[in-house]
């Protein structure tokens, strides 16, 4: 779906891309959670939410990082390279279907500049313009929070109280507030 997507056929809802990505990001972690319990013998269930979230909200940090980091761009050799190539992100997404604090003009011109495949500079700062405008960067930032947040509550029941559980705390926090 993925590339079918910032190829310009469609645009995923927030729920379509959540099940891509967990899809996409979370599959590796996943497996390894449910080969290790089936060793243990224990019931994977909520270690496995756990990683999927987790994955997913990496996923979202990163295409965060794609539009707002300087240094990101620097290192790729292109700014906004998400929006160069189209794809259309949960941010995206967000701008395109639920905000209400861009007009229609923008958003149609957001779509057009992912069309594009530009890497011209100004355009591709005007695209991250029009989504720091509509409110889409925070409620990725807010919602990538939220889902670890959720996902921790319930796995955090269920795992005993040691080292490899405040590491695996850490991992996650640094993965949803790392800047690259």
């Amino acid at each position: 779906w993925d590339i079918h997507w910032h190829n310009g056929h469609k645009m995923p809802s927030e729920e379509q891309y959540l099940h891509m990505i967990i899809n996409k990001t979370s599959v590796l972690p996943r497996l390894c959670v449910r080969l290790i319990a089936r060793i243990m013998e224990e019931d994977p269930a909520e270690m496995v939410y756990y990683v999927e979230q987790l994955g997913a909200a990496f996923q979202i940090q990163d295409d965060l990082i794609a539009i707002k980091s300087d240094i990101y761009a620097k290192e790729r050799g292109i700014l906004a390279e998400d929006i160069h190539e189209g794809k259309r992100t949960l941010i995206v997404s967000h701008a395109y279907c639920k905000s209400n604090t861009i007009s229609a003009a923008e958003k149609e011109r957001l779509l057009e500049i992912l069309d594009m495949g530009t890497k011209d500079e100004k355009i591709l700062r005007e695209a991250v313009d029009i989504l720091n405008r509509s409110g889409a960067v925070e409620y990725a930032e807010m919602r990538a929070k939220s889902m670890l947040e959720e996902a921790w509550a319930r796995v955090d029941k269920s795992l005993p109280n040691n080292s490899g559980k405040q590491k695996l705390k850490q991992l996650s926090n640094f993965l949803i507030n790392r800047d690259l």
